[in-house]
């Protein structure tokens, strides 16, 4: 069994039928990487846990290279939202990353600014005047499907227009990812990282 630290009732139970488990851990890159390496020890299968590993590192090191490259004199401010209500025409109660998050860190490595990385509240409610107020640069709206249904792109971009005093919104600069690696800290998380890298060089600096 894998188990989160917080699966501490789980723990006791398999403790006590003497079933074997492993805790692994996933809020932030490093301890991803570290838990596929812990994984890989713990199935028998370290050469692969190795390659995976060295690949996701190879490809985060070039998003960073390319961040440099680019030399921007301003920094994106970037709005990632992970729960809210669609489909009403407005903007209303956004659960916003905020520091610590594994999604604060992503933005920090694809090059942007988290809007409310200075908020020491892990998951802050954003109003809509509140979002006008940090007025960020970028916004990436994460919608989950439902089942394997794609988000309804036009009705989720619809309620961000109630916010058109918002530069991201008023720039075009609102992405919507349904991707179901978005949204499960793992190793996939790499890919999500490289679409983030891709939405945040769009916008000039």
């Amino acid at each position: 069994f894998l188990l989160l630290p917080e699966h501490e009732n789980l723990r006791a139970y398999l403790d006590e039928l003497g079933v074997r488990y492993e805790i692994v851990h996933n809020r932030s890159v490093a301890e991803i990487l570290g838990t596929i390496t812990s994984i890989g020890s713990f199935m028998g299968c370290e050469r692969t846990a190795d390659s995976l590993v060295a690949d996701i590192t190879a490809r985060i090191d070039v998003i960073r290279s390319q961040r440099c490259e680019k030399r921007r004199e301003s920094v994106p401010v970037v709005l990632v939202s992970v729960e809210r209500s669609t489909g009403g025409g407005i903007i209303q109660d956004v659960y916003a990353a905020g520091a610590g998050t594994i999604y604060d860190e992503l933005v920090t490595i694809a090059g942007g600014k988290n809007v409310c990385g200075a908020i020491n509240v892990t998951y802050p409610n954003l109003s809509a005047e509140g979002i006008i107020t940090l007025d960020p640069q970028i916004i990436i709206d994460l919608i989950p499907r439902t089942g394997d249904v794609p988000v309804d792109g036009a009705i989720v971009t619809a309620d961000w227009q109630s916010l058109s005093l918002v530069t991201a919104v008023r720039n075009g600069q609102v992405y919507i990812v349904d991707d179901d690696y978005a949204f499960v800290p793992g190793p996939r998380f790499i890919l999500f990282l490289e679409d983030m890298a891709a939405m945040i060089g769009r916008t000039g600096g």
